[in-house]
């Protein structure tokens, strides 16, 4: 008897114990992490964004000084161990200009017993990018029932990944096979102006109503065959209609995602010694109240064709474009480039490449920077694993230019056989150098869309006579 008391005693102050120890010793949440790693380093510099490769065993974070990037204020998003902290602060910008002196970031553990410091190594990359041919068809072989002309300033566009859309509003998979037209259904004009799409490959394209009295921009959201969403107007509100407020939809371009940080570029009515141009900032999807930025050039737009054009690379307001004009007098387009859309400091002038033994077709004079002698052009500005480019598209007298090339020129310098030095353009500043395509004094035009799951862009050609495809891949090393 006495033997069970004791038992039942024991029992109590057993239960009565576990009821007052929730957390026993052997308890994982008493058990503090001892994880302190960095395992996701992104970069970004102005509107230039790309992941670092982490190396554990080294503890060395790779950033790439890749041209276009600032290495004296880059930002860093840092994903560290769960639990573990940093006392780094995302927010700030960073000067990693110095190899002398690394941002070392140190992250330490839960149980504050471990930590690791991590040191940020900056490198110059090899570029091995590539932009190749794929595929051309004549106007004829395609069907396009719309020629050149000199109101447009977009002439093709993407639909996705794997279709290509005209102008004309005729759709075509990527052999060249017809695959539909574009719904209109709500669109205020008989032809578009212009057409280009998003970074998703979302159909952008511009209408203006009869007699010009107004202009809209449409984006295909819901697929090339439903009707389009109106994503700016500046159509009169009723009992205004006599009051024609002008087309904001000429030499138009556009960057971004169109369903988040999407900007748009049209040139306004008045030109001359200095041009101005809209640029519409959209957000979220939300095309009712856009923020609207005077995109300002100091150059003059007055040759007979008032062909200037502005082109963002992405949806960052504050990222990099690209702007394109005539020489006039038959010297040529030239090529500016610009990080922000305020016209405070000076821009960057880019050239393209000789074609030899054609220096005839293409000027042959000193004025000429290399991307053509005919007034007309087009520019389109993109990015590819992260770095800022640009596809110009210019006509001479007898043929169409294509320059596929970085945003930022990079010039080195060199010694001939006789000791001279000479200057020259870092190699891989160009994905694609200069090309001879057929399509002469008209207004060619491209567009560009990537595809993630094949990890490669594509480019779409458009002369007015031959339309052609290019894809780049590669990888940075």
């Amino acid at each position: 008897m006495k033997a069970r008391i004791y038992l039942a005693a024991a029992l109590a102050i057993f239960a009565f114990a576990a009821c007052n120890n929730d957390k026993g010793p052997q308890d994982p949440q008493d058990v503090k992490s001892t994880a302190c790693r960095i395992t996701k380093v992104v970069v970004t510099s102005g509107s230039s964004s790309r992941e670092c490769n982490v190396y554990e065993k080294e503890k060395t974070v790779d950033v790439l000084d890749i041209a276009g990037y600032d290495l004296s204020a880059l930002k860093f998003d840092i994903t560290i161990s769960e639990k573990a902290t940093t006392d780094f602060d995302a927010s700030q910008t960073y000067d990693c200009s110095d190899p002398q002196k690394p941002l070392v970031v140190r992250v330490t553990a839960e149980d504050t017993t471990k930590f690791q410091d991590y040191t940020f190594v900056v490198r110059v990359p090899e570029l091995a990018f590539d932009c190749t041919p794929v595929d051309d068809w004549t106007a004829g072989e395609l069907g396009i029932t719309i020629g050149g002309n000199d109101a447009v300033s977009g002439g093709v566009a993407f639909a996705g990944t794997d279709r290509f859309v005209s102008v004309s509003g005729q759709i075509f998979n990527l052999d060249g096979t017809p695959a539909g037209t574009l719904n209109r259904e709500g669109v205020c004009g008989e032809t578009f102006i212009n057409i280009s799409n998003d970074v998703n490959g979302v159909v952008i394209a511009a209408s203006e109503a009869p007699e010009q009295a107004y202009g809209e921009f449409y984006a295909w959201i819901d697929g090339t065959d439903k009707a389009p969403t109106v994503i700016y107007s500046n159509k009169p509100a009723p009992g205004d209609e006599n009051q024609a407020p002008g087309t904001p939809c000429r030499y138009a371009s556009c960057g971004g995602d169109v369903n988040g940080d999407f900007l748009l570029t049209a040139i306004t009515g008045g030109r001359g010694a200095t041009t101005t141009h809209h640029l519409f900032e959209f957000h979220n999807g939300d095309f009712a109240n856009p923020s609207w930025h005077a995109f300002t050039t100091e150059y003059a737009s007055n040759d007979g064709n008032w062909g200037q054009m502005v082109s963002p690379t992405s949806g960052n307001v504050n990222g990099w474009y690209i702007i394109g004009d005539s020489n006039g007098d038959n010297h040529g387009q030239w090529l500016y480039t610009r990080e922000g859309w305020e016209d405070n400091f000076e821009d960057n002038q880019l050239f393209g490449t000789t074609v030899p033994d054609k220096l005839d077709m293409m000027g042959g004079d000193p004025d000429n920077h290399w991307y053509g002698n005919y007034s007309t052009g087009h520019v389109r500005g993109f990015q590819f694993q992260g770095i800022d480019y640009v596809v110009a598209t210019t006509t001479g007298w007898p043929c169409t230019y294509i320059t596929v090339q970085g945003m930022v020129p990079v010039w080195l310098e060199g010694e001939d056989d006789l000791g001279e030095t000479y200057k020259y353009m870092e190699p891989s500043h160009y994905l694609m150098r200069t090309q001879i395509l057929e399509g002469s004094q008209v207004t060619p035009s491209s567009s560009y869309v990537y595809d993630e799951t094949d990890e490669c862009g594509y480019i779409i050609t458009w002369t007015g006579v031959h339309m052609y495809l290019y894809k780049i891949s590669g990888e940075i090393l």
